[in-house]
């Protein structure tokens, strides 16, 4: 398990509670704009599994990640994120998320978009 963590206070917080001694873990300090590129150039892709929260990024970063998973996820990885782009507004979000489609395809990668029902009521998307 592999966490990528800039927030000078989280990362304070997670070595407070232990994160980093605990088996299994490994906890790399810094943006991942910063940290992911040199984990590309692995003899072979260092993850089975990618998940990364968008909060506070643009289209244009998470465009910049997606094109970085094809050197980050082995063979049969997953490759999952909190979509938040555009979720004020119903026909942006599904634009980014056809665009993000259209761009996972280009780098090898099947898409599936879930729906997932939100306490209150609040827009429930499905493509």
């Amino acid at each position: 398990h592999t966490i990528v963590e800039a927030h000078p206070d989280v990362l304070a917080r997670m070595e407070a509670d232990g994160w980093a001694e605990r088996p299994g873990v490994t906890v790399l300090a810094g943006t991942w704009q910063e940290v992911l590129p040199p984990l590309c150039d692995a003899a072979s892709p260092p993850f089975d599994a990618v998940f990364f929260d968008t909060f506070a990024e643009g289209a244009d970063e998470l465009f910049r990640l997606h094109a970085l998973l094809p050197g980050l996820l082995a063979k049969g990885g997953v490759y999952s994120y909190f979509n938040g782009i555009a979720a004020h507004d119903e026909f942006l979000h599904r634009v980014y998320c056809t665009a993000a489609r259209h761009h996972l395809a280009g780098l090898g990668l099947s898409t599936r978009f879930e729906p997932v029902a939100v306490p209150g009521g609040l827009l429930t998307l499905t493509l």
